[in-house]
């Protein structure tokens, strides 16, 4: 049967989850979990690396194909109305409209992604995600050492909608909220009609959390 792996990193634990079957029908193999350890003086990022590496060669894990999850709360979430309604226009601009909303990055610092929530003849509304350039590519290079080239990227909390739908629970509970609490922080999803329209990061426990 086919396998794959489904990867979460984020500065504190690297996890995998190898599947087998078809998109069809599923079934977990194993679900494996290593802390980040960073002794004094080493660079998270390598330490990173480190997980990863020990990761993949201690659990024989395949390395294609990989889907890979990232931290939510390494991500800045918007919702706006924009002078915009045609999808080209919002991929074009929606990086620059969130240039006063988010000040810690420069609009061309981001990877940017959106959910349409409506729109009308003048305008739209959308719910933003945006991560910076530096992390998306840190995260990649550190896979790219293990000869590891993921066919996606998603934020953690956008995976737990997924999740929700191929386990039915969004077929039988179209509208509402999902947490998913997790060491220092909690992630928080809204659906409506079976579909993403929020999602928020919230540090529960301050110091214990934070950009790599």
């Amino acid at each position: 049967m086919a396998r794959a792996v489904g990867l979460h990193i984020s500065k504190d634990f690297v996890r995998a989850a190898e599947v087998e079957g078809s998109a069809k029908r599923l079934r977990i193999r194993s679900f494996v979990e290593l802390p980040v350890e960073t002794p004094e003086g080493t660079p998270p990022e390598d330490a990173v690396a480190s997980a990863l590496e020990r990761l993949f060669r201690e659990h024989k894990l395949p390395r294609s194909p990989v889907a890979l999850g990232l931290d939510s709360g390494e991500a800045m979430f918007r919702d706006l109305t924009v002078p915009f309604i045609r999808d080209d226009q919002l991929r074009r601009t929606l990086k620059y409209e969130l240039e006063t909303h988010v000040h810690s990055h420069n609009p061309d610092e981001l990877v940017v992604d959106y959910v349409l929530l409506g729109r009308n003849a003048k305008e739209s509304r959308v719910f933003v995600s945006a991560l910076p350039k530096t992390l998306v590519g840190g995260r990649l290079k550190q896979l790219d050492r293990l000869k590891v080239d993921p066919v996606f990227v998603d934020l953690d909390a956008f995976g737990l909608v997924s999740a929700l739908g191929a386990s039915g629970a969004l077929a039988a509970h179209p509208n509402g909220v999902a947490a998913h609490l997790d060491g220092a922080r909690a992630r928080f999803v809204v659906v409506e009609g079976g579909k993403l329209r929020s999602a928020r990061s919230v540090l529960l426990a301050a110091g214990e959390d934070g950009p790599p």
